[in-house]
């Protein structure tokens, strides 16, 4: 559900930028697309929200660290920075390598940051 919005995301900016995607431009879609695929999966679920009442888990908070997390990964930011024009059509190509990695690398990023965030939260939780 999440790639999903990320990926309208990607074609929107690629879109709105030409032809060329660097890493600033990828951490800008990130960014945009972060908090509605947050929302949709998690806002809705009355799991989450119990242990969201007990210690907020935001959609901000989850998003930045996703974004950071994503560009951290050096691999994918000298190719992006260093490939424009191939990163634009790699990411429209849904059955290619790279948009496998971009989408795998997205979201670990953004699972890696809820666990971190649900950690918290749970801690926070009294049972009583």
């Amino acid at each position: 559900m999440f790639r999903k919005y990320i990926t309208i995301g990607i074609f929107s900016m690629a879109a709105l930028w030409g032809s060329s995607i660097n890493s600033d431009t990828l951490g800008k879609i990130v960014a945009t697309g972060c908090e509605s695929g947050f929302n949709n999966m998690f806002k809705n679920n009355p799991n989450f929200q119990n242990i969201a009442d007990q210690r907020p888990i935001t959609a901000k908070a989850v998003c930045e660290c996703a974004q950071t997390g994503f560009l951290n990964d050096k691999k994918l930011v000298n190719y992006l920075d260093n490939n424009g024009d191939q990163a634009a059509k790699m990411l429209q190509t849904k059955n290619s390598l790279g948009y496998s990695y971009f989408s795998m690398r997205l979201s670990q990023a953004m699972l890696s940051c809820i666990a971190g965030e649900l950690d918290k939260s749970l801690a926070a939780t009294k049972l009583q």
